[in-house]
């Protein structure tokens, strides 16, 4: 890789609906090498090939299982592949991406019997089951990066699998490993993976990277190819000197909002050209599903900056991700729903003339691995929204983590004294947070007030708001029925600037303020 220097070297990150679409994954590459592109390619799984894997660990969890009983739990994983196969390999190749399948499912499924014979059935997100579980959600990027590799070499192009594992040669038995450590060590691993790797020829590493302690699903979450995507892009980097890296998607770059839960009819999303990454990381966490939180805080720590391109357009520019501020002349770059949101709220007295309740809390709350996305507070009363994970299994074990915590937080200790709470509720999955995000919301004077106008005019209530000095993202909690209508309006009104919903919502105002005021 050193005497290629000169070259350009790119790393290209491709999400699982446009590998399930390996023609266009094909024009891609094809378009970068005729450019001279030193081709880098990070896979994900095949369009919802994960949640089967998900779903079929559910299914097979805390039951006893054979081999009959394995290939029934696996049935849609299968179908999907079966499907991939037929649609996109010929006649002379057919047979050998069949094998590839038989091949790594029937070693998963081996593991699988192991599993249960040392005396586990357990398959859920917990100690005694992240290995295996790893090695089955491992299995999707695996098929991935081996079928797509067949393919290229049907079509004619010269291409090579590249597995990665983290380097764990410097830990020791019971080391407690820190996020920083756990990214070096990732890092070391890719280093070693494709420091060897010929030039010229297309390089495919799946997104799923082995040996992470608990599993990468667990210790970086899902979408984790971005995170190694941008771990790929550093060793290039660290190799080759220079990287062009990019994550292609079937979205033309970062929208103004989500064009699925947009109305068609009237809301006419934007693209943004560019970005910084530190309002990418708030969209992140807001919730956006674009890009993963991890990778977008490694390429801010390393000064990398990122591409999100469209695959169906690959001549078209996408969003740069970069490392410096960007401002337009919207109120704001994008409204960000996540639908995903229990919340804890805890009320003490106390708390109204005294100091350390929040970091007593969120103490309780560390301890028993919960992550808290906002916390809104008011004097005697503090509300905690925790995002949840997409996936079932994964979000009944963080609801297992707060029935284990609530008891402990009806009794907080602060300064060595034991403070009772007056009341400790839990909402569970009825609401959602809404949020605006950009740099622009700095110079927005009076933003809030319109923002929140906008939801009470049309019935919408607001249980709780989120907004710092750093005016960068406003998060409010809202009911999760509410959440399409809140995200259509505001784009009609700060976006499209349309004037009929603008009049609207300016007489459904007034009629309010007459009322409040009367």
């Amino acid at each position: 890789m050193a005497e290629a220097a000169r070259r350009i070297h790119s790393v290209n990150k491709v999400g699982g609906s446009s590998m399930s679409q390996l023609p266009e994954v094909l024009t891609m590459v094809r378009s970068l090498q005729a450019k001279g592109e030193d081709v880098h390619l990070v896979v994900s799984a095949f369009e919802g090939v994960t949640d089967t894997l998900v779903d079929a660990m559910d299914t097979l969890h805390n039951n006893p299982y054979n081999k009959g009983a394995i290939d029934e739990a696996f049935t849609e994983t299968q179908r999907l592949h079966k499907g991939i196969i037929i649609e996109h390999f010929n006649k002379d190749y057919i047979e050998r991406a069949w094998g590839i399948f038989n091949e790594e499912y029937g070693a998963a499924k081996r593991d699988l019997l192991v599993h249960q014979e040392q005396g586990s059935t357990k398959l859920t997100p917990e100690k005694g089951s992240f290995s295996i579980r790893d090695i089955v959600l491992g299995l999707g990027e695996t098929l991935s990066k081996k079928l797509a590799c067949l393919y290229l070499t049907q079509e004619g192009l010269e291409s090579t699998v590249i597995d990665t594992s983290m380097d764990t040669e410097t830990l020791n038995e019971g080391d407690v490993i820190s996020n920083r450590k756990l990214h070096e060590d990732i890092q070391k691993g890719v280093v070693k993976a494709i420091r060897n790797a010929r030039d010229g020829v297309i390089k495919i590493i799946g997104g799923h990277v082995a040996n992470t302690p608990r599993g990468i699903a667990v210790d970086i979450g899902r979408s984790y190819s971005d995170t190694t995507a941008v771990h790929v892009a550093l060793a290039v980097r660290e190799l080759a000197g220079t990287v062009v890296a990019r994550c292609w998607k079937d979205v033309p770059g970062v929208l103004t909002a989500n064009p699925k839960i947009l109305d068609k009819k009237k809301n006419k999303p934007v693209v943004h050209r560019g970005i910084s990454i530190s309002e990418g990381i708030e969209m992140a966490s807001a919730g956006s599903g674009l890009m993963q939180i991890d990778a977008l805080s490694l390429a801010r720590q390393h000064g990398l900056d990122l591409e999100l391109r469209n695959i169906k357009e690959p001549e078209e520019p996408g969003t740069l991700y970069t490392n410096t501020e960007i401002f337009t002349s919207h109120a704001f770059k994008a409204i960000v729903t996540n639908p995903h949101i229990d919340s804890i709220t805890t009320a003490m007295p106390e708390m109204a003339n005294r100091h350390g309740f929040v970091s007593a809390i969120t103490a309780v709350m560390a301890k028993h691995g919960l992550s808290i996305d906002g916390i809104f507070g008011e004097g005697t009363n503090m509300c905690f929204a925790i995002p949840m994970p997409k996936d079932k299994a994964d979000r009944e074990a963080d609801r297992d983590k707060i029935r284990a915590a609530l008891p402990e937080l009806k009794t907080i200790v602060v300064g060595g004294e034991m403070f009772a709470a007056s009341r400790t509720a839990w909402t569970m999955g009825n609401l959602s947070s809404l949020s605006v995000v950009g740099n622009e919301l700095s110079n927005s004077i009076g933003i809030l007030s319109e923002i929140t106008g906008v939801l009470s005019s049309y019935g919408i209530n607001i249980h709780a708001i989120s907004h710092t000095d750093v005016q960068r993202r406003i998060t409010i909690l809202i009911p999760h029925d509410k959440a399409q209508l809140a995200e259509q309006k505001l784009h009609s009104i700060f976006v499209d600037r349309d004037a009929d919903v603008i009049k609207d919502y300016t007489e459904r105002r007034r009629r309010i303020t007459e009322v409040l005021v009367s």
